[in-house]
């Protein structure tokens, strides 16, 4: 197979035999597969080389006025990106606890504190050195944090019950806590006035005001029904709550602790950021690509900006305004509301590719809106693609064509040229998916997911056109794999799997298995006959395994949780699982169908990959923007190795294509024992021709070094 997504892998491609399925109904653990030893895989190498700036999550922004640097607590990288806030540049990354969410900066004492959410811990960082100084333990959860520069106070509202709804308080000379502080329900956001050294926590049931000395409760404000963001102009003594389900932003008056103003027409609001110089006020949007801005002397809504609209904090001397989404930080001006421009803090790795020839990965950058070309052998950047639009979401490589297709959710399918690296078009956006795609290199159809219709488009790619539309009653499927011996595509559902024929391009058959199943990813080996699907029905979760010519389950291999990505491997019957959550990889011998070693080196891994020629398996991690590699090793690189033939019946006297490597030096061709004559067309590629006195068999390449075993050629009989 060529390629994996992000909850979208796409498994499939090797050698051919043709015939008709019909639909067998699932019965069941009542066949066997074939056995052999279980070895386990030695790795000749595990290596984790970068493929971006490593900030995955910008959750939260911070912004220290005085010494113009930007801070972003990444949640998924579990980190803390440091930016210059005149050129956006990344200073560093700073590791911190697991789950950074809030995320505060002391002015006075340059020190940044984050919340960290995995680990119900504050992280400490010197801001000056970029080093973190302290870990302090609060409570469960911790979410929201602000901070009193003037007292040198900090105040972390935690989100988990177990916390019973109280505010720990730190003291920033001892780095300990040093009490904690009752609100009138579950705790959402948090905001000091270090003028009044009132502390305002908004609350599942309203706001509660707390004396940030003596954490007394001053007030309890009735408000909108979990209200979510907090912000604090401590020029006017206004307060500024804002509700991401409610089209309702409250001002309260400082001095009195009322409820001075709602403001109807901000909805869908979040994270509040404030310039007291300028009065102004900004308010998250997520979802929306928006973000809005409040005149704070007249409670007058500005026009909505576009932009990036998660996290957002402002700088208010240079009056530069910043927002986030997953990878990315944006900066506006705050006179003109005008975007200045953005810095990639992380990639947002969503998909992988294999072009098992040119011995080239391809790596799909969401964020930086690139593709990154590796060697994969060494993980080296070859070079990095740029690709226009927003929204990409899957790529995949047709090694016969030698293209790159890169899918994006609106600008359609943009293509590449895998030997020169250049663009050469863009394939109208027949279909509007988030799902994947899967290319067959012998037809070169690439079928693709449209969530619009429910159904699947498939593309010809000679010409670029809309080649047929797959209608399914389930509607879209949640993946789609390609098994390219049989030209099946399996459309996955959670439920079940559909299976359809490439030749008609019509669905012929269902798998509807009678255990508990709720499918994740799909992969096939074609040479084994066998389709692997991961399965969180049952704990332990498993692997359910299905021959690929029955329909029927052959069995089912416990792992470990949440298996979210599954790739099979023709050449050494290896199958790949992935664990985001555990951060693992499970490898299982497809021979015995037993886990044979799991291994940690990787780092929220979202997919997996192989080359089905090589050694190497490669898994990209989410969470550290970094690709790990695990090679096997070759026993014997030189011999020659087959990814596919075409076509894989037929007459005396047809001619077949063989694509592989090493096929440069082949020495002799047999098929079924009989030699037959070939033309070396280049180090890939051979062709042969049928003979007369041919019966079905396997099909052999040998050169000096070894031989391949290519698959079985079905010798048809005129009658």
């Amino acid at each position: 197979m060529l390629q994996k997504v992000l909850r979208q892998r796409i498994a499939a491609l090797f050698v051919c035999v043709a015939g008709v399925l019909t639909a067998i109904p699932f019965a069941g653990t009542q066949a066997s597969i074939q056995k052999g030893q279980s070895v386990a895989p030695k790795f000749n190498s595990v290596t984790r080389v970068p493929v971006g700036p490593g900030g995955i999550g910008a959750n939260n922004l911070a912004v220290n006025s005085v010494t113009n640097r930007v801070y972003t607590s990444n949640n998924s990288s579990r980190n803390v990106t440091v930016l210059d806030g005149t050129t956006r540049a990344i200073i560093t990354n700073i590791p911190v606890g697991v789950g950074p969410q809030g995320i505060a900066v002391n002015e006075s004492t340059n020190r940044v504190y984050v919340a960290n959410e995995g680990t119900g811990s504050v992280s400490v960082i010197d801001g000056a050195i970029n080093t973190v100084l302290s870990s302090i333990s609060v409570g469960a959860q911790p979410f929201r944090i602000a901070v009193n520069p003037t007292t040198n106070r900090i105040f972390v509202a935690c989100t988990d019950l177990a916390s019973k709804n109280v505010i720990f308080v730190l003291d920033g000379a001892t780095n300990s806590v040093i009490g904690t502080a009752p609100t009138q329900s579950f705790p959402l956001g948090i905001g000091v006035n270090p003028s009044t050294d009132l502390v305002y926590v908004a609350c599942e049931t309203g706001v509660t005001v707390l004396n940030g000395t003596t954490l007394a409760v001053v007030a309890n404000i009735s408000a909108i029904y979990r209200p979510e963001g907090i912000g604090v102009n401590p020029a006017t003594n206004r307060i500024y709550v804002s509700n991401s389900s409610n089209p309702q932003v409250l001002v309260i008056d400082g001095l009195t602790q009322t409820v001075s103003a709602t403001l109807q027409s901000l909805s869908g609001t979040s994270n509040v950021a404030v310039n007291p110089t300028t009065n102004r006020i900004y308010f998250s949007r997520p979802g929306t690509g928006t973000f809005a801005v409040l005149d704070g002397a007249t409670n007058t809504v500005l026009p909505l900006v576009s932009g990036l609209s998660s996290g957002i904090a402002v700088n208010q001397v240079t009056n530069q305004v910043f927002t986030s989404a997953t990878g990315l930080v944006a900066q506006i001006d705050g006179n003109t509301n005008s975007e200045i421009g953005r810095s990639v803090i992380g990639n947002n790795l969503v998909s992988i590719a294999v072009h098992p020839i040119l011995g080239r990965v391809y790596v799909l950058n969401q964020s930086a809106r690139t593709v990154s070309v590796l060697d994969g052998k060494t993980g080296a950047l070859v070079t990095t693609l740029s690709v226009s639009g927003t929204g990409q979401f899957d790529l995949v490589v047709n090694p016969v064509t030698n293209r790159l297709y890169v899918g994006t959710l609106f600008q359609g399918i943009q293509v590449f040229d895998c030997l020169t690296n250049e663009f050469l078009t863009t394939i109208p956006a027949f279909a509007v998916t988030r799902v994947g795609m899967v290319i067959n290199p012998v037809t070169n159809l690439l079928y693709t997911v449209d969530n619009t219709s429910g159904s699947i488009k498939v593309i010809d790619c000679k010409t670029n056109t809309l080649a047929a539309t797959i209608f399914l009653s389930q509607g879209s499927p949640n993946e789609l794999a390609l098994d390219l011996i049989t030209n099946r595509i399996y459309a996955m559902y959670t439920g079940s799997v559909r299976v359809i024929d490439g030749y008609s391009n019509t669905a012929i058959a269902t798998i509807n298995p009678v255990e508990p199943h709720s499918y994740q990813s799909i992969a096939v080996n074609p040479k084994k006959n066998l389709i692997y699907l991961t399965n969180t029905a049952q704990v332990p979760h498993r692997v359910s395994v299905i021959d690929s010519r029955s329909l029927i389950q052959i069995t089912s291999i416990p792992v470990d949780y949440r298996p979210l990505n599954i790739e099979a491997n023709s050449d050494n019957n290896r199958v790949y699982v992935t664990h985001p959550d555990s951060a693992l990889v499970t490898f299982i011998d497809g021979n015995t169908n037993t886990v044979q070693e799991t291994s940690s080196n990787v780092f929220g891994p979202i997919g997996t990959a192989v080359d089905p020629l090589g050694s190497q398996a490669y898994v990209p991690n989410a969470y550290d923007d970094t690709l790990t590699i695990f090679d096997e090793g070759d026993e014997n690189p030189r011999a020659p190795k087959v990814l596919f033939f075409t076509p894989n019946l037929g007459l005396a006297g047809t001619p077949v294509t063989i694509l592989g490597k090493n096929l440069g030096t082949t020495n002799s061709v047999t098929l079924n024992g009989v030699s037959v004559a070939f033309t070396v067309n280049s180090a890939s590629q051979l062709t042969i021709t049928i003979p007369n006195n041919a019966r079905t068999g396997q099909l052999v390449i040998t050169n000096s070094s070894g031989s391949s075993n290519a698959g079985v050629f079905t010798v048809i009989r005129q009658k």
